[in-house]
């Protein structure tokens, strides 16, 4: 295992059950220093899991590699009329004040990666210059530390940003359109020939076409639908009680407080915030 992480895939279903090491998340705090709220979840599918370091500024990639996909258009697993769960997976994840829980579908979290972004492994230390040469086991590795730096560089250390998971949101979805803007241009040029196709010069359709093939090939970035859910987590102010347990929990188009118990010593509040578009 790497990273700090440890999992363990149970024996029946193939179901795993993972548990971050809070040892990866002990810089920059007091060894003493209690974990006051933890994260836990479940993924099914190809979304991936992040937690954002308040006390660090560094990202953690909580879900790992699923080994189990056979192609990049397998999600590993999914509900429907009929369900698949060889990948669905529980998290536990210790969080300190301040810190940024995220999730997010593959149209965002593919265009972190560095083969789509169409970087060499050997701009990443490695002396190969395609990523089937590197050995999977490191070449997972690499990835996901790259992933991690690029989803920090992206969030950097704004603490207007930690505390408006809208606006956390609003950056990653930003992020993807760009990283994905000269493919899709790429995409909507061959669209165009096809609908012109009969009407342009033979010449001009042959010398477009080849255009429009070599853009598509060389393009970084993957479209795809992008969904995101940022989660931050502070202590409540006493004029958010009343409004965290009155609110919805989850909102596809604000930020809302919410909490547990009002009697609860210097509660969490948890403000969520989901965007997602084609």
């Amino acid at each position: 295992t790497s990273k700090g992480r440890r999992s363990r895939r149970s024996s029946s279903g193939g179901s795993a059950h993972k548990r971050v090491n809070s040892e990866k998340f002990g810089e920059g705090r007091p060894v003493s220093s209690p974990w006051r709220w933890a994260f836990v979840g479940a993924s099914l599918g190809d979304c991936k899991l992040y937690r954002w370091s308040h006390a660090t500024g560094m990202v953690l990639e909580m879900t790992s590699e699923d080994t189990t996909k056979v192609s990049v258009r397998d999600a590993g697993g999914h509900l429907g009329v009929t369900c698949v769960m060889s990948n669905l997976t529980a998290y536990f994840c210790p969080l300190d004040e301040g810190d940024v829980v995220l999730c997010m579908s593959d149209g965002i979290h593919d265009n972190l990666d560095p083969e789509t972004l169409r970087i060499s492994p050997s701009k990443l230390g490695f002396h190969v210059e395609s990523w089937r040469q590197v050995d999977p086991a490191e070449a997972s590795r690499a990835r996901q530390q790259f992933r991690e730096a690029r989803l920090a560089q992206i969030l950097g250390f704004s603490d207007v940003l930690r505390d408006s998971p809208k606006l956390i949101t609003e950056r990653l979805l930003d992020y993807a359109r760009e990283s994905t803007a000269e493919l899709r241009n790429a995409e909507e040029r061959g669209a165009i020939l096809q609908r012109d196709w009969t009407t342009m010069d033979e010449l001009d359709r042959l010398r477009e076409k080849d255009e429009v093939v070599r853009l598509q090939k060389s393009c970084a970035g993957k479209y795809d639908h992008c969904t995101c859910v940022a989660i931050a987590v502070r202590r409540m102010a006493e004029d958010e009680l009343h409004l965290a347990q009155s609110a919805p929990l989850l909102s596809t188009n604000s930020s809302y407080p919410h909490s547990g118990s009002a009697d609860t010593l210097d509660p969490p509040i948890i403000k969520v915030q989901v965007t997602h578009k084609k």
